[in-house]
């Protein structure tokens, strides 16, 4: 039976996608001090290597930040579970915090990543108080990987990757299930799309594609009153 896909191997996924990354960077810095390092490492990596992605990286620690607390949040537990999974897959040395919910902590965080120059740094992007600190990083050369929330327009270009769902695509799955399953839905009627974190990039994009599925039908979300409209 295929097994469920768990929350903790969105984060796996998430610190794997950047070996290859740390993997180039590092061979491009052998190949410009010394060629015969470069040779003799290219030949380690065609045969595997014992230590799976160890010998191939002059850095091995990363910093990975939540949001909110894995100790008093499932979710966030089997994300910071995952991401420990991955760190032991890659030999990577993973430096875990949490802003535990509060913004101008989160904040704080990736701006103190920034001093330690880690070899990648991954964040989710909950609120967009703390977007600029995560351009502030990738300026400063250490590549920035977002994951189960994504940034907004405005920081896109600052991370090299999201891992997670395509909202927008989920919302309009959810809304043209609705047309599907409620076939005497007509203009007028009010099609209530609440969320958890209304405010969020999630909630956005996802309503975003409820509505974008729905407006055939001259259909569209209604919002609590302290969301988005």
């Amino acid at each position: 039976m295929k097994q469920p896909f768990r929350k903790s191997r969105l984060a796996t996924i998430a610190l794997l996608a950047i070996l290859p990354a740390v993997t180039l960077s590092a061979c491009t810095k052998s190949s410009s001090t010394d060629n015969s390092a470069s040779s003799s490492s290219t030949a380690a990596a065609g045969t595997g290597l014992a230590d799976g992605f160890g010998k191939r990286n002059a850095s091995r620690n990363v910093t990975f930040i939540t949001f909110y607390d894995p100790a008093t949040d499932a979710f966030w537990n089997q994300m910071l579970s995952g991401a420990k999974d991955a760190a032991r897959l890659g030999n990577l040395n993973l430096n875990a915090q949490t802003a535990g919910s509060d913004v101008t902590k989160m904040t704080d965080l990736v701006t103190a990543a920034i001093a330690t120059k880690p070899a990648a740094l991954f964040i989710t992007f909950n609120d967009p108080a703390w977007e600029n600190a995560a351009c502030d990083a990738q300026k400063a050369g250490i590549p920035v990987f977002a994951f189960n929330v994504p940034p907004a327009a405005a920081a896109k270009n600052c991370v090299m990757a999201f891992v997670g769902q395509d909202f927008t695509q989920v919302g309009t799955v959810v809304g043209q299930r609705l047309l599907q399953d409620v076939p005497s839905l007509k203009a007028g009627d009010k099609v209530l799309c609440p969320a958890e974190e209304p405010t969020q990039q999630y909630a956005i994009q996802r309503g975003g594609g409820v509505n974008q599925a729905i407006a055939s039908k001259g259909l569209k979300c209604t919002f609590p009153a302290d969301g988005w409209r």
